[in-house]
């Protein structure tokens, strides 16, 4: 009876371990180090995985997290429960860096942690060019040649928003991604993320930069058609609709095969052509 206590006392407690303790321990147990990076007005958790000799780096970015708790109240922290970038990141065996998102796991002490940081303005110039300065202070700690961004739903947007700021990006490539911020919020009835960024928007991406865009075709969050406006603008781009899978549902068991892809895609951009 005690040992049965005792066993149900630890796995309560286990539950109640916030989002940043359950992500340390994992990290440690998968050999990664833990970082605090400065970016621009916000501190970024990281956990790198280095690879000595490798010169290329994948850069993981996390999706939304809990950016609301109902449609009129925004969430009091916006850290990710589920990980799905992090864990995509335990399957790759070459140089890797997570870099989290501002106010992810870190507290909301920091100045610019208001709630519009995760909500509204979650793709701001803001958010963007902190996400770059902290990924630079990185770069100068460990050097490369090429960057490959990985991205999933929301995180799969600023993975193609910061692709277009790094000279070295060879390639992105998102999972359920948000790409035509402005058509996500029409399709769902959301109110516009007034501040953010929209890539749709913007002009394409340069066409040496390898592109890949993969959506579920059961996912109801971000149907693959809302990918249609940025793909015409994109027209080099990759698009691939995989039969069943949702918005979460089951890309690591793609993740593999994803990353062989990768593997064979050339570790430089392609020399620009005008």
């Amino acid at each position: 009876m005690v040992r049965a206590i005792a066993l149900g006392l630890l796995a309560a407690l286990a539950g109640c371990a916030t989002p940043l303790a359950r992500l340390d321990e994992r990290a440690a147990s998968s050999g990664f180090e833990r970082l605090l990076l400065d970016g621009r007005g916000f501190t970024h958790l990281a956990y790198a995985h280095d690879v000595a000799g490798n010169r290329s780096l994948h850069v993981y970015l996390e999706g939304d997290g809990i950016a609301w708790l109902t449609r009129r109240i925004p969430s009091s922290d916006p850290s990710p429960r589920q990980a799905l970038m992090f864990d995509a990141m335990r399957l790759d065996a070459g140089a890797a860096l997570y870099l989290g998102r501002p106010c992810h796991y870190v507290g909301l002490d920091h100045p610019g942690c208001t709630t519009l940081a995760w909500t509204h303005q979650r793709y701001s110039e803001a958010v963007v060019a902190s996400l770059a300065a902290a990924l630079r202070s990185y770069l100068e700690r460990r050097p490369t040649d090429s960057l490959v961004f990985f991205g999933h739903s929301g995180g799969g947007t600023l993975a193609t928003l910061l692709a277009a700021r790094f000279a070295r990006t060879s390639a992105v490539i998102t999972i359920a991604a948000n790409l035509d911020v402005d058509g996500w919020t029409s399709h769902h009835g959301y109110s516009r993320l007034e501040g953010s960024l929209d890539p749709t928007a913007l002009a394409p991406l340069r066409p040496e930069l390898r592109q890949w865009h993969l959506m579920g075709s059961a996912d109801r969050e971000i149907p693959p058609q809302l990918a249609q406006r940025y793909l015409a603008a994109n027209p080099q781009a990759w698009f691939s609709i995989i039969d069943d899978f949702d918005h979460t549902c089951c890309w690591l068991s793609l993740w593999p095969g994803v990353l062989r892809i990768v593997a064979a895609l050339p570790n430089r951009p392609l020399p620009f052509v005008n």
